[in-house]
């Protein structure tokens, strides 16, 4: 059975399970919950109690006592003390899902931490939480201390950021290649072009004999400027994706340069804190009526 499939809902760091699928009526349920507790046995809908938050793989293996029935689950469940929404993995996992496999090869672990780490301090100051609640500036990288919707953006936030500049990458190292060539003065028919592309070079042109040339990085640099025009262009991966970063920080209320086109400066609200009265001071926002000036040591 391959839809083998469980659910479940956190409360700090209890956990309900549901099993979701079809099993036979006399399945056995043995359940692992990925830490060193008690494991659940012959339970279809436990409930289990961590002793810390963190990252569990819960695996479920469902059999018959006969041996007609075998089948196995597995899911990263989530548990933590601070926040009540999480994803369904760890942003480090997860968003390798938002790197166009066109445009980049998937993030090294170290280029996930530079870029993720970035974007947790820019987004953990400006969180609206309540006084007491907020994220303390020695835990600003872990993901534990965010809400699943701060996750998410600051997930998208670290993916755009990355794509932008292996795109920027990408336009410098086609320029270079191309003011190589240029500055050559060189043809195709000419010996300066071969020396230009050097091993580029896999087949040559010599005398009255046409040989086809291949040049693998004039297709590759082909092939990642369509991918970038594609990504650039309206409608495509990077303005999608910067239309649901924009959309992700609006509902969690942190602010984004690039969301604001163009920008409009946030203007103080003006508010008369005058207490009535005859004590209460001159009002600001009225006029200045110099016939009723009060005088208040008139000159004998």
């Amino acid at each position: 059975m391959d839809n083998l499939d469980f659910q479940y809902s956190v409360e700090g760091l209890d956990v309900s399970f549901t099993v979701v699928s079809k099993v036979p009526a006399k399945a056995i349920f043995s359940w692992d919950f990925g830490d060193d507790g008690e494991d659940g046995y012959n339970v279809k809908s436990p409930t289990h109690s961590y002793e810390k938050s963190g990252f569990y793989t819960v695996t479920l293996e469902v059999t018959t006592s006969d041996g007609s029935f075998e089948a196995t689950a597995s899911k990263m469940v989530i548990v933590s003390t601070i926040a009540k929404t999480h994803l369904t993995g760890s942003i480090y996992s997860l968003i390798n899902e938002y790197i166009p496999h066109e445009l980049s090869d998937p993030m090294t672990a170290d280029q996930k931490s530079l870029y993720i780490n970035k974007w947790q301090l820019y987004i953990y100051p400006l969180l609206a939480r309540p006084r007491g609640q907020e994220i303390p500036v020695e835990h600003y990288n872990d993901e534990l201390y965010y809400e699943g919707l701060e996750n998410q953006l600051i997930m998208e936030l670290a993916a755009w950021d990355y794509l932008n500049v292996k795109i920027t990458n990408i336009l410098t190292g086609t320029g270079q290649y191309l003011r190589e060539l240029t500055q050559s003065g060189a043809t195709e028919d000419d010996d300066a072009y071969t020396r230009t592309r050097g091993d580029r070079v896999k087949h040559i042109q010599t005398g009255p004999t046409e040989v086809d040339y291949y040049d693998s990085l004039s297709e590759a640099a082909s092939a990642l400027f369509k991918a970038y025009t594609q990504a650039v262009k309206p409608g495509g991966v990077m303005d999608e994706l910067r239309k649901n970063l924009c959309m992700l920080a609006e509902r969690v209320g942190v602010y984004l340069p690039f969301c604001h086109h163009p920008y409009t400066p946030v203007i103080p609200r003006v508010v008369n804190r005058r207490n009535p009265g005859p004590l209460g001071g001159p009002n600001p926002t009225a006029p200045l009526n110099r016939d009723r000036v009060v005088t208040l040591h008139p000159k004998k």
